[in-house]
């Protein structure tokens, strides 16, 4: 009888364990189908995710229920709704810890750093990238490395800190084609063209973007070709007509996938766009759509660029008070989201990171010398042999510290010289960005409202009968001095950002500056020989603001009449020589005292690993010769 009992049960086991392999199966079929799906349907990724979720809790298979969850979050990052999102990676992070599944630990840090970078969180966003990669370098996970690195790249993106940017973009390429998946190049190569566009660098910008369509194509990446889309239409380079076709394309494509990020970059640039060609109704209709959206889906760093967008927009439809009240609260948003103080933190992470990375090789370094020098010695059978070999021991040491010594001193040196770069190439940029904020403010500000008030006195003197003569005379006077400010002020604003030093380069820049200075006074000869091609954005900006600075100089100070300025450029480099007739001065007294702005000069020209001198004394006039290598 029990032998009967026995019998019937098994049958009923075995029933049991086949319909389980069956969920599981199943389960395993709709992740596939969730993943081919996330890129293309975000609708239909979050219902199979639900369903993976809900077979996954009942066969408790939890490390595909964090699967299903982390597709879920992905499909919720993309369609703009990052509270969501998050909600989903804390799920995925929960049940890696639960199982002690680094991989599913991995993907919750690295998935919810994006979120938390569109959310302009970006030191929690670098934080948690920063964990990822260390469980990714742990594992040895190279493919995972290569998204990491793209993740990190994004950030330093929006944080202006372009060559980290490309370094991490080309490092995540390099991985993800040797090791990883060849479809999510397309997201490496948009990020990349992002990078290359910000710096100015847009021939290279639009290869990469080009290079992100085709392969986002050819994987059926949807949301990648999209947003490469986007930012191929944002290059300088096209003109807005063929920019708007472009975007109102993609629109239709991100509004048929409810891609609310998306939607969010189409309306911005259609809004800047339209501002170009002076549609300024439309430019404004777009910017409130980007702005709602922005608002709805936490984005606010599109949101303060979008609130610039508009400001502009508003001034030139003559609303200014709107226009300063949008301003207002851009700048505000701004300083949220990038004040130093995030800064230092993004700062003090990276370097935290690096270091934790060198004392993990250090360890891994020792334990590999403990376990070669136990080996060594096993192998000895005699005492000669023992001494011969601790005498080799020492000398080994010795020369390993010595160079382990120089290695460092010469380690610590590089790093010197790195940070001293970075460090005159923030003080630069911060200086060059602030002109610009400067100029735009006196620009679409003070010249705006000098503008409308000599509009508005123009038409008060036509209703105005004025007593006599005088009185109108006065009027007038007054009318010119306001149109005087307007030149002055815009004077003033080309000369502090010159738009023809990035559209048309060095030599045009410097021909423009000087055709303002008064002949009658100071008459300048430019000569120049071999300039074929443009400069790096950084070198024609240093040598332009150099330029200027010395011919201001010349104009205060040496009273001269004559001013000769050579620029050539030869396979050695670029040399610039400026040469006036003037009353000289003391050139050592001038460094002391911090005079004419020599050492501002210097410092500008030693960014650029050039060499400047000054040749001059009183009553002989002066030379400053600059000398740029070639990079």
């Amino acid at each position: 009888m029990a032998f009967k009992k026995l019998h019937f049960i098994f049958p009923f086991l075995m029933l049991m364990s086949f319909d389980g392999l069956a969920q599981i199966n199943k389960i395993d079929s709709l992740l596939t189908s969730a993943k081919n799906t996330v890129f293309s349907n975000y609708a239909a990724t979050i219902q199979t995710s639900n369903k993976i979720i809900e077979l996954s809790q009942a066969t408790n298979q939890m490390v595909k229920e964090a699967s299903g969850w982390n597709i879920k979050g992905v499909a919720y990052q993309f369609m703009g709704n990052q509270d969501s999102a998050l909600a989903c990676f804390d799920q995925v992070y929960r049940l890696g810890k639960l199982t002690n599944d680094k991989i599913t630990i991995l993907k919750a840090l690295q998935n919810s750093g994006g979120s938390y970078s569109k959310l302009g969180n970006f030191v929690l966003s670098e934080k948690k990238a920063l964990e990822a990669l260390s469980i990714a370098e742990s594992l040895n996970d190279h493919a995972a490395k290569g998204k990491i690195y793209g993740d990190l790249a994004n950030n330093f993106i929006r944080m202006e800190k372009l060559d980290m940017a490309i370094d991490y973009l080309k490092k995540a390429i390099a991985n993800t084609y040797q090791y990883g998946d060849s479809a999510n190049v397309s997201n490496l190569y948009n990020s990349l063209g992002s990078a290359y566009s910000d710096a100015k660098q847009n021939n290279e910008a639009k290869i990469a973007f080009i290079k992100a369509i085709a392969n986002a194509k050819k994987y059926g990446r949807l949301k990648t070709q999209i947003t490469s889309t986007i930012n191929l239409s944002s290059l300088p380079n096209l003109s807005s007509t063929e920019a708007i076709a472009y975007l109102l394309k993609t629109q239709k494509l991100a509004t048929q996938l409810n891609d609310k990020s998306a939607l969010i970059s189409i309306y911005y640039e259609l809004s800047k766009e339209n501002y170009e060609i002076k549609k300024y109704p439309e430019a404004l209709d777009y910017a409130e759509k980007a702005i709602n959206l922005a608002k709805e889906t936490g984005d606010k760093a599109f949101l303060q660029s979008t609130l610039e967008v508009k400001s502009d927009v508003l001034f030139r439809m003559g609303e200014a008070e709107k226009g300063f009240e949008n301003s207002h609260l851009a700048r505000k948003l701004q300083d949220s989201l990038y004040n130093k103080e995030i800064n230092l933190q993004f700062t003090e992470l990276e370097k935290k990171y690096q270091t934790e990375k060198k004392q993990q090789q250090i360890t891994l370094l020792n334990k590999e010398n403990t376990i070669q020098k136990l080996s060594i010695s096993k192998k000895n059978n005699t005492i000669y042999s023992i001494i011969g070999l601790l005498l080799a021991l020492i000398v080994f040491a010795a020369l390993f510290y010595n160079r382990y010594k120089l290695k460092n001193e010469t380690r610590l040196q590089s790093e010197i010289i790195k940070q001293q770069d970075l460090a005159t190439k923030a003080v630069l940029n911060a200086e060059e960005n602030e002109r610009r904020r400067i100029a735009g403010d006196l620009h679409d500000g003070v010249g705006q409202l000098f503008s409308t008030v000599k509009m508005n006195l123009s038409g008060i003197e036509e209703s105005i009968d004025f007593k006599d003569e005088s009185t109108k005379l006065n009027f007038q006077k007054t009318i010119a001095l306001v149109d005087e400010s307007c030149k002055e002020v815009r004077s003033i604003s080309h000369q502090m950002a010159p738009n023809v030093l990035i559209k048309s380069g060095l030599v045009s820049a410097i021909r423009d500056f000087i055709t303002k200075v008064d002949e009658r006074k100071l008459k300048i000869n430019m000569e120049v020989q071999g300039l074929n091609e443009r400069f790096d954005n950084n070198v024609e900006m240093v040598l332009y603001r150099v330029i200027q600075e010395t011919v201001n100089n010349v104009i205060k100070h040496a009273k001269a009449n004559r001013l000769d300025i050579q620029i050539i450029s030869d396979l050695e480099g670029l040399s610039v020589m400026v040469e006036d007739n003037g009353v000289g001065f003391d050139t050592k007294n001038a460094m002391k005292e911090d005079g004419l702005g020599l050492k501002n000069i210097i410092s500008r020209i030693n960014y650029l690993n050039g060499t400047v001198d000054f040749d001059s004394s009183l009553g002989k006039g002066t030379l400053v010769s600059i000398f740029i290598p070639k990079a």
